[in-house]
């Protein structure tokens, strides 16, 4: 498991905001020292716990309080501090603490422990272990009882220490420093709170007199609160073993290289000292990034920079004239400082601590330059993205929103305190897109998302890798093609070898039997005799020549075709089959191919690997070991998206994990091939995002890689969330549901957020506890609206009311709210018969209903296996007549009606509709609308309806071709299952029609 360090600071002030007004309502604010109404006394307001009250000698102001005991504890007299219900609120206290001695702040929620939320302030420890639930200031867990007072501050100096709370959210600061979030016992919005506050000397030396200058409970303005929007709002808690590790090497001067000393020599003086912990507490001096017409910064690329190098820079110069109206030039530039880019080798004095990761990058200060510095060229640009999100507030959190800003520009722009480090926790993350939009099975828009959101994989068949937009578009983003796709027809093309090679196909029936030549759908259910040794010397030297070829590519795929069938029945091939010889599994003769070709490319190229599929026939684990270099992808076809694919309670997913644990225990190295769509989604928005969130961290822990899922273009419009999660979640695995939420909403909708939110939710909530299984196969059209049927009207008033307040925002706001109303429209028109809608068309469809038998339409068996296929009287839905398919034995594959060459016009719209009646314990099926175009192409699957009939309808979607092919499909699985398909109807809108 990867070790994940994070470690950030970002003081952004904005002059440009004006400040707000709060409605006070509750009784206790500004609690100070001195003489008047409203004033307090240690004394007399707080009740002490343990030792002797102190001595309390008052001025105007500030009050000194003198111990007679070793530790103190004062809790307030009431227990309580009512807070306000917009949970906005801050507690300072300002003191001093001679002789460095120690102090204890808790915030407690009302009625729970103090002990949650812990702030210790200039104490000492006897002892070696940091404890993990404590914040401290400079002298922060001092090891083995160090009596030791850093130069600059020993406890004399006046310091406030504040608490803050901005929507719920608490914060501390020191000296208004951002030091870190505090998530238990925070007081959350709408609580009372327990504030206690305790003095003591620790070990040594003697009590003492501490002087408290004041106590302050108030109200939050929002400019004053600016602070509490950095760092930490979606990034998680301060990591302390990190600033442990600071400590200790700046105590025993561990300083191992001589320029970044472990991670510890934030501002390069080539020593770990005083200055480097003020700097890690967020006290490094201000930055002027941009004030008033100018920026002060130039940007520049040092060294030759990498084509995503350049892009990183024009990114981050786009990013700042989105934020401020102004673009920063590239330098360097005299009288400007810099904002510097490039990887770690290239910058003299800079390292990227001691991170395992090559994905780690580093944002740093070298006096008043900034420095974005990645292991690797892809590092630097995310090192730029975070950069952009967190500093200038620009983010680009959807497919299709390009960057976005979150909030109005900023005439003034001041950054103090920059450094953090971050790594990602899966190693691979990504997507594939299937069908060609802006070249095969590439878009450019979603491959622009997965730059931008710190994506780093999307699978290539090895035949698009070359292709210019494909090799050109990853490279400007930093993105490595994974060729981990089906590839026997590839690999040993039939157009190649089958006439004078017949030997390296299978043996079926006696027969050697090789593909349609070089024909990759006709490879479908017909592998290769992988026990030829040929065969494995073809795809090694392939192998070499590949990678020699695209050194962008690290994994060269060597992966079945699909289908269940076509594997070679010859008796050299079945003895590597082992114990699996006879089940139908071939994951043992599978990795007799992949190791022979992985123990070749070990010798020739030591740092490339071997991948192949763990799918279908070879999902279930091996009995063979797997060789060292060799990276399964396991495919989660059928797993239930409404439950963690960790649930042990879901039989699907408990199977699948114990199958991926498998393989885990014959090879090192497992990621996972997922499938992010079901049938509909391309008309019924995903409500998946929430079980990314939580599985995620498990599947970390279980050892599971990284992961990449399986779409299309056209679902994007309605994953734009979950998207979004499989970004932000397999970067960090930390992040909840409700942060990741909090901030898609934020960043996408703006004022909006709020209506946005709650959309989202109701969308989700419902059909989780309405659908309890949501596989790849799930009619989503069948299923959803009836799920939804009582919440349409809500979540359309959410839109409504969403449209209204993102009116107040940017444009890029309203056109996100838009952008998902238009998703909820499609949706919505799934409950609409096309046939309804006034000035449609007439039915395209010869014989729709199948009273004319079946003149119009062809029947056709792939793969074999008996089926009955025929329009029985009586059987109709409207009529007498429906089309039906019945399967009865054999080999399973489908058998599908088809209605080819229906004529339609590109760029009109067109919807369809269709009435099925199954009754399937085990078998499933398909409608298909067939474009040829390969870029819309429509598949709905559908649930067994026990015999009743339903309507399916498939909503406006425009034409790309001049003809659709209908298919009526079932997959036979069980015998005697049966479905009928009746009153079919495909036709043309009429122009500007709301189908709704």
């Amino acid at each position: 498991m990867l070790e994940k360090r994070v470690f950030t600071f970002f003081l952004i002030l904005v002059a440009s905001l004006s400040s707000a007004s709060w409605a006070v309502t509750w009784d206790i604010l500004n609690e100070e020292y001195g003489n008047g109404s409203g004033q307090i006394s240690f004394k007399n307001t707080y009740t002490w716990q343990w030792g002797g009250i102190p001595t309390e000698t008052r001025y105007n102001g500030y009050v000194n309080l003198n111990f007679t005991s070793a530790l103190n504890y004062a809790t307030r007299t009431n227990g309580t501090i009512g807070m306000p219900s917009d949970g906005n609120w801050r507690i300072d206290v300002k003191m001093t603490l001679p002789g460095k001695m120690g102090a204890t702040i808790y915030l407690a929620d009302n009625q729970a422990t103090r002990w949650g939320s812990i702030i210790t302030i200039n104490h000492l420890y006897n002892e070696t272990v940091a404890h993990p639930d404590t914040i401290g200031d400079y002298n922060l867990r001092i090891p083995d009882g160090g009596d030791i007072a850093p130069t600059g501050f020993d406890g004399s100096a006046p310091h406030i220490y504040s608490f803050r709370s901005v929507d719920g959210i608490v914060t501390m600061l020191l000296d208004d420093i951002y030091l870190g979030t505090i998530t238990a016992g925070s007081g959350a919005q709408g609580d009372n709170c327990e504030f206690v506050i305790g003095f003591g000397s620790g070990l040594s030396p003697a009590p003492g007199t501490a002087t408290m200058y004041y106590v302050k409970i108030a109200s939050s303005g929002q400019t004053e609160w600016l602070v509490s929007d950095c760092c930490y709002g979606c990034y998680g808690l301060l990591d302390l073993t990190y600033l442990a590790q600071l400590a200790g090497n700046w105590l025993a001067n561990a300083c191992d290289n001589p320029f970044w000393c472990g991670c510890s020599d934030l501002n390069r003086s080539g020593n770990v000292d005083l200055a480097d912990y003020a700097m890690a507490a967020g006290g490094a001096d201000r930055v002027t990034l941009f004030e008033g017409v100018s920026s002060n910064f130039c940007v520049i690329n040092i060294g030759t920079p990498t084509a995503v190098e350049l892009y990183a820079a024009e990114h981050l110069k786009d990013a700042f004239e989105l934020a401020t109206a102004v673009r920063p030039v590239t330098g360097p530039s005299e009288g400007l400082n810099e904002i510097r880019l490039g990887v770690a080798d290239k910058f003299t004095t800079a390292g990227l601590c001691d991170s395992a990761s090559e994905q780690a990058y580093v944002i740093t200060r070298s006096g008043d330059d900034i420095e974005l510095v990645g292991k690797t060229p892809p590092a630097v640009l995310w090192a730029v993205d975070d950069f952009c999100e967190k500093v200038l507030k620009v983010s680009w959190p959807a497919y299709d929103s390009g960057p976005m800003l979150e909030g109005s520009q900023q005439s003034t722009l001041v950054a103090s305190g920059i450094c953090e480090t971050d790594a990602p926790d899966f190693e691979r993350r990504g997507w594939h897109m299937g069908h060609a939009l802006d070249g095969p099975d590439y878009d450019q828009q979603i491959v622009d998302f997965m730059g931008h959101n710190r994506q780093n994989i999307k699978l290539t068949q090895h035949q698009h890798v070359p292709t210019p937009i494909v090799k050109n578009g990853l490279a400007e983003r930093g993105i490595e093609p994974d060729t981990n796709s089906h590839s026997f027809w590839w690999l040993i093309p039939s157009s190649v070898y089958c006439a004078s090679h017949p030997e390296y196909f299978p043996e079926i029936d006696g027969v050697r039997t090789c593909p349609d030549p070089g024909s990759n759908p006709g490879s479908v259910n017909i592998q290769l005799c992988v026990s030829n040794p040929d065969v494995a010397q073809i795809i090694i030297d392939k192998a070499q020549n590949f990678f020699n070829d695209y050194p962008e590519v690290k994994i060269f795929g060597i992966c079945p075709n699909d289908g269940s069938l076509g594997w070679c029945e010859n008796i050299d091939c079945v003895s590597l089959d082992g114990a699996q010889a006879g089940t139908g599994i071939h994951s043992n003769r599978l990795m007799y191919l992949v190791n022979t070709v992985a123990n070749a490319i070990a010798i020739s190229h030591p740092d490339r690997f071997i991948g192949t599929f763990a799918y279908d026939t070879t999902r279930p684990p091996p009995d063979v070991e797997v060789a060292g270099n060799v990276k399964i992808v396991y495919c989660t076809t059928g797993r239930n998206f409404m439950k963690k694919l960790t649930d042990p309670t879901d039989s699907t997913n408990a199977l699948q994990i114990s199958e991926i644990q498998g393989w885990m225990s014959k090879g090192a190295y497992v990621y996972l091939y997922e499938y992010y769509y079901y049938s509909g989604s391309e008309f019924c928005p995903s409500p998946i995002a929430r079980t990314l969130c939580k599985e995620y961290p498990e599947l970390l822990a279980l050892g599971v890689h990284g992961l990449f899922a399986e779409t299309n273009p056209a679902h994007w419009p309605f994953m734009r969330l979950v998207s979004y999660a499989s970004a932000r979640c397999a970067w960090d695995t930390s992040i909840t549901y409700s942060e990741l939420l909090n901030d898609y909403c934020s960043k996408m909708y703006g004022p909006a957020a709020t209506s946005m939110q709650a959309y989202h939710l109701l969308y989700e909530t419902t059909l989780r506890n309405e659908i309890p299984v949501l596989t790849m196969g799930t009619s989503a059209i069948q299923l959803f609206p009836p799920a939804l049927e009582s919440e349409m009207t809500t979540l359309e008033g959410y839109l409504v009311s969403a449209a209204v307040a993102a009116a107040g925002g940017s444009q890029a706001n309203i056109d996100a709210v838009q952008a998902e109303r238009n998703a909820f429209d499609v949706f919505k028109s799934v409950s609409v018969d096309p046939a309804d809608i006034p000035g449609i068309g007439p039915n395209l469809v010869t014989n729709p209903g199948a009273e004319s038998e079946s003149a119009g339409w062809s029947s056709q068996i792939i793969g074999g296996g008996s089926y009955t296929m025929d329009t029985p009287f009586g059987s109709g839905h409207d009529g007498n007549r429906a089309f039906r398919i019945q399967y009865n034995s054999g080999v399973t594959n489908k058998a599908r009606w088809i209605q080819l060459n229906i004529p339609i016009t590109p760029g009109k719209k067109y919807a369809a509709r269709f009435w099925i009646r199954a009754d399937c314990l085990v078998s499933y099926g398909r409608l298909v609308l067939m474009q040829y175009s390969g870029e819309y192409d429509v598949y709905l699957s559908w649930e067994d309806s026990s015999g009743q009939w339903v309507k399916l309808v498939i909503p406006e979607f425009t034409a790309v071709n001049s003809s659709v092919d209908i298919f009526m499909e079932m997959y036979g699985l069980g015998t005697g299952d049966h479905v009928y398909f009746d009153d079919v109807f495909y036709a043309e809108l009429p122009a500007e029609v709301d189908p709704i």
